[in-house]
């Protein structure tokens, strides 16, 4: 009894299918081919996705690089809107972070805390490791108690980060404690 695809059997009548070995290897080849062309337009879309990786982590370290030798406007301009090709949210919390140093390095301080904000959007387990920064912003600024409340978020920051962070303690305290003072708290 021979197996043909999509025939019922002759010989029992009963709706059997009989297999066509030459229809099976057509099937199979058409599989072969669906599969190679999704591996394909993967691997494509996966080589341009690590092509934009690289070229977003390129600009940041160009941006810190220019931050570093002081060329805030510059260090900005490369990463100002660069979160829109940044390929993970990571990699556009780091966007973020380079474009609020430089902004704040720049004296555009206003830019600095909106970056900042977007960063924490972004990613809200950066919220406490930036407060130090971002309240001498808001110092910088004269927005005192904005800045109060970010160097009381950094001193708790820095009080459970034993590692490298204890020594600010009594700096930080003391100048939430001038701060205070000179609002007349």
């Amino acid at each position: 009894m021979e197996a043909v695809v999509g025939q019922p059997s002759s010989s029992s009548g009963r709706g059997r299918l009989k297999l066509n070995p030459r229809m099976l290897a057509v099937a199979g080849g058409i599989t072969l081919v669906v599969v190679f062309i999704a591996g394909f337009v993967g691997w494509h879309y996966w080589s341009a996705h690590q092509q934009q990786t690289k070229h977003v982590d390129l600009v940041i370290a160009q941006s810190e690089a220019a931050y570093g030798k002081g060329d805030f406007v510059n260090a900005l301009n490369l990463v100002r809107d660069m979160d829109t090709q940044a390929t993970s949210k990571k990699q556009k919390a780091h966007v973020y972070q380079a474009a609020a140093l430089a902004a704040a390095g720049a004296n555009q301080l206003p830019d600095a805390v909106h970056f900042f904000e977007l960063r924490h959007k972004t990613d809200p387990g950066t919220i406490d490791a930036d407060a130090y920064t971002l309240a001498n912003i808001y110092a910088r600024m004269g927005d005192n108690q904005k800045a109060i409340a970010q160097y009381k978020i950094a001193l708790e920051f820095a009080k459970t980060h034993k590692a490298g962070f204890t020594s600010d303690v009594p700096a930080i305290q003391a100048t939430i404690d001038d701060l205070q003072q000179g609002q007349g708290q």
